[in-house]
This record gives C-alpha cells, sequence and structure tokens, in this order.
C-alpha cells in the first residue's frame, strides 16, 4: 500500500515543474468527524444506507512548487484519509492515501486526488487488517480556510468529500464519504529546492483566518 502510493506520489512531483524559489516542504495532520453514505456496494449488506457519524483522521506530506509569496500556490502531496462510522456494535472504516493536487491562495486552498485503492474494514471490533477492494477507483475533493499563525504552524478549517467506484460495481459506493477537520500544518522550515529557511508572511494569534480580534 504504501510503496504504490509513494510510487504515484513521485511520478507526481516528477511531471510538475518547479519553479526556481520553490517555497516548503510540511507535514499536515487533522481530526474531525466524517459521515460515510452509501456505502452498501463497498462495505457489503451489513452497512446500512446512512450509519452512525465516526471520527475522522488525516495525514500528508506535502511540497509547495511555487515561491511562498506567490499569490497563487501549486502544492503536491500524498495524504492518507480515515473516515468512520458505525451502526450498534458495527465499525465502519475507510483509508485511503491519495497522491493529492492542491491550489493554495492567501486564506483559502482546494484540492483534489485520485487513488487506485480502497481499503475497508469493518465488525465488532476494528482490527488490524484491511480488506484491498482490488480494482477499487477513489475520488477525493477538499477545500479550507487558513489561518497563518507563526512562520511555522498553520491551523485549517477543511471540508471533503469521497467517492469510491467498488470492483464489479455499476454505481460509486460510498457516495459521499463526508468529513469536516480541523488541520494542523507544521513546516520543516526547508525549501525542497534550495534547503534554505523560508521567510514566509504570518497572521499571529489575534488574526485566526485573517479576522483582527481586539483592539491595538
Amino acid at each position: 500500500m504504501i510503496l504504490r502510493a509513494a510510487t504515484a506520489l513521485l511520478a507526481l512531483i516528477a511531471l510538475t515543474p518547479i519553479g526556481a524559489h520553490a517555497g516548503d516542504v510540511y507535514i499536515e495532520t487533522g481530526i474531525g468527524f466524517s459521515n460515510i453514505s452509501n456505502g452498501q456496494f463497498l462495505f457489503g449488506g451489513l452497512m446500512p444506507a446512512s450509519p452512525d457519524a465516526g471520527a475522522a483522521f488525516t495525514l500528508g506530506f506535502w511540497f509547495n512548487l511555487s515561491s511562498d509569496h506567490a499569490p497563487l500556490q501549486f502544492h503536491v502531496g500524498l495524504k492518507d484519509r480515515i473516515s468512520t462510522g458505525h451502526s450498534g456494535d458495527l465499525q465502519f472504516i475507510l483509508n485511503v492515501p491519495y497522491p493529492m493536487f492542491r491550489l493554495e491562495l492567501s486564506r483559502f486552498y482546494f484540492g483534489g486526488g485520485v487513488a487506485t485503492w480502497a481499503f475497508t474494514k469493518q465488525g465488532s471490533l476494528a482490527g488490524l487488517g484491511y480488506d484491498s477492494n482490488t480494482g477499487a477507483i477513489s475520488y477525493a475533493a477538499e477545500a479550507g480556510v487558513l489561518w497563518k499563525v507563526v512562520p511555522y504552524f498553520h491551523l485549517a478549517v477543511e471540508g471533503a468529500m469521497e467517492y469510491v467506484s467498488p470492483p464489479n460495481a455499476t454505481e460509486l459506493s460510498p457516495r459521499p464519504a463526508m468529513t469536516f477537520a480541523l488541520q494542523m500544518r507544521f513546516f520543516t522550515g526547508l525549501s525542497p529546492t534550495t534547503g534554505e529557511d523560508s521567510k514566509k508572511e504570518y497572521d499571529g494569534w489575534r488574526y485566526p483566518f485573517g479576522i483582527e480580534i481586539g483592539g491595538k
């Protein structure tokens, strides 16, 4: 799973032109809640059409391939999404690592990805193993609002949707898996091209998502 995802990410990076003054390398992780709808074709008949909402988790490794001060930036990365739901004692987990792209403005970002895999598990206990669902194709789209707290730590509120085309199925399932999460972005302080420290603009603690709180 990890080897296939890493190979896809390296191919994406190799095909993307890198500017002379590219920006940052960063790690992004998030936690929130998810709602998996109409997942019966992927998970099987034990899953109801609308299970109860569950927790959501994300972990991503990203490269900013544009200048750090460009008004519109292009990022690529590998992002693992875990969405969960439950019905009584039954737990349902969707886990998809996506090669991703992202367009980022000063306060907002939009992104998406496609993966030729979708890993699932279900039952009364989570267990250790996933079903690989060979032949599935997964699609993800995301949008977020950024708060640039300090130069090496940003926060974002993010919404995302995932659709899966299961093997041997005639329709998408789930359609969709929705997540809403708080994302935490940790910068390495290095540029992927020069290895030098990045000098970023930032909001400070008084300006969540660019909105001033309190007087001077």
